[in-house]
């Protein structure tokens, strides 16, 4: 199954899904695509679901990359940031087995779920937190991420 089609066979997201990177606006250049014509989409997760869960702590966008998802927030990277942003997976996980199945069949293989961070990480290689991060399947933060 395609980026494409497991996005608009997923309730909710059909309308959101756009070319290349457009959703996510001007934090599009904080992404490096290997081979840029291969990126098959993206979606504005947090916009496209935020009226039917407000209150929740929700995850950015969904990229389509050479057939595969990849799931990025785009967040402050500091250690007090760490418990906010496994909750946050914790719903993108539980979202995508409830609501999202395709797009989790999907996933990439390859550090699927990326925090971006908004400026710089301030957050030690090692430390309790990061260790954190690690158990919880979040990739370290990093000011781009580039994918394969």
């Amino acid at each position: 199954m395609s980026f494409e089609q497991a996005v608009y066979n997923t309730e909710t997201l059909g309308s959101c899904m756009e070319r290349g990177l457009q959703a996510l606006g001007p934090n599009s250049v904080k992404i490096k695509a290997e081979i840029p014509r291969q990126i098959d989409g993206s979606v504005d997760l947090d916009s496209c679901v935020s009226g039917k869960y407000p209150n929740d702590s929700r995850w950015d966008y969904i990229i389509g990359y050479n057939g595969e998802a990849y799931f990025i927030e785009v967040h402050p990277a500091q250690s007090a940031h760490v418990n906010e942003m496994i909750k946050k997976l914790d719903w993108l996980k539980s979202w995508l087995n409830a609501h999202a199945p395709e797009l989790n069949r999907i996933k990439a293989a390859d550090r699927p779920f990326r925090w971006v961070a908004t400026s710089n990480v301030h957050i030690i290689k090692g430390s309790p937190q990061a260790l954190r991060l690690a158990q919880s399947g979040l990739a370290f933060p990093e000011k781009i991420t580039r994918i394969k």
